[in-house]
């Protein structure tokens, strides 16, 4: 038999990361005016799902829409331009350490939940950042060997975003800060911003890239075709920069070494997708968040038609996914896979048989 045949084209469409203004805020008990809880709004675009695998992308493009769904986030606060964590005196413990923080369950904006609530020191300007690592962490963070970032060893496996951001003023927030009689930007953030109406915003910056593969039938017979699974080999294991003196230095670096990682649904294994000539493009799965930066990736597409006699046939086919021009895969973008399958052909075997041609006699004689 001879196998089908692929064709992978990319198309890229950008990916919504979190730049839109959809707030995030925790709760205000309303006690002393002067005493000031801490709130947190968060620019993101959140989806979620169980946690027996990540829960896949964070968001989505405008036209799949975004909405927060009770993700987990990690918050740390530190004493500005330190990494040194700030104290509570009142608790006995430190304020914001790898603080889990669940954002709403609903809606782009809205208010998020910690536990116990917390109130700003009235001294003090400080730092805070947030990173979403999903179950791709490994570990507890830690600081690195010069001191000067927050840490955590990730494994993905194509399943989790990872997102991470250093809280600072948008333009709205300027516009109320300056709104006020009086302010001072070195005082950002603290419990006299607060007072001005202005407090933490993390503007998350998507650290992968993510493929939406889909596939379509070209010929592929009365029986039709199904696409079992897709392996991408990638990266895998690496280090997330959660907190840095240089917020440069915020991001994730992975080892070399590749491994297969398997497109899923949001939930459990990919559904086995049937083609058929009338369907047109068929998404498989749900996405796959990959490493940015890569040139290409290698795709194993795995497939099966059955025959008029019941035969099932099976095969892969692997295809190299990359853009024009060699150009990098970049983070905070969706790229579209679009797979073109071609059924399987039945080997003929056509036989001509060459008549002999006559040749001249020999004559072989006893006497000679």
């Amino acid at each position: 038999m001879k196998k089908m045949f692929f064709y992978a084209a990319l198309a890229s469409v950008v990916f919504v990361s979190c730049s839109k203004d959809n707030g995030v805020e925790l709760p205000n008990p309303g006690g002393d005016a002067d005493a000031q809880a801490i709130k947190f709004e968060m620019s993101s675009n959140i989806d979620v799902t169980t946690k027996t695998r990540g829960t896949g992308a964070v968001g989505g493009t405008e036209a799949e829409g975004n909405s927060w769904a009770g993700q987990k986030l990690n918050v740390y606060m530190f004493d500005q331009g330190t990494l040194d964590l700030t104290y509570n005196v009142t608790t006995g413990a430190n304020y914001f350490e790898n603080a889990e923080v669940t954002a709403p369950t609903t809606g782009a904006t809205g208010t998020a939940t910690y536990g116990v609530e917390q109130y700003y020191p009235n001294s003090g300007n400080f730092d805070f950042f947030a990173y979403h690592g999903d179950d791709a962490v490994t570990a507890a963070p830690a600081l690195n060997d010069a001191e000067t970032a927050y840490i955590v060893p990730v494994a993905i496996d194509g399943t989790q975003d990872l997102m991470i951001a250093k809280a600072a003023l948008n333009a709205a927030d300027s516009i109320l800060y300056e709104a006020n009689a009086k302010y001072d930007y070195t005082r950002i953030y603290s419990a006299y911003s607060a007072r001005r109406g202005v407090q933490p915003r993390f503007t998350f910056k998507h650290l992968l890239s993510r493929f939406v593969f889909q596939a379509e039938a070209a010929e592929i017979g009365a029986n039709g075709i199904k696409i079992t699974k897709v392996d991408v080999k990638a990266p895998s294991n690496g280090v997330l920069t959660v907190a840095a003196l240089d917020k440069d230095e915020l991001g994730v670096q992975f080892e070399a070494t590749l491994r297969n990682l398997t497109l899923k649904n949001r939930a459990a294994a990919m559904d086995v997708v049937s083609l058929d000539k009338n369907l047109g493009l068929v998404r498989l799965g749900e996405s796959m968040l990959l490493p940015a930066g890569a040139i290409e990736y290698i795709a194993t597409i795995y497939y099966e038609q059955e025959t008029a006699d019941g035969t099932v046939i099976r095969d892969a086919y692997e295809a190299t996914v990359a853009l024009k021009d060699n150009a990098p895969f970049v983070a905070g973008t969706q790229y579209k896979v679009n797979v073109k399958v071609y059924g399987f052909q039945k080997i003929e075997l056509t036989c001509d048989l060459t008549a002999w041609k006559e040749g001249e006699d020999i004559p072989v004689d006893s006497e000679e």
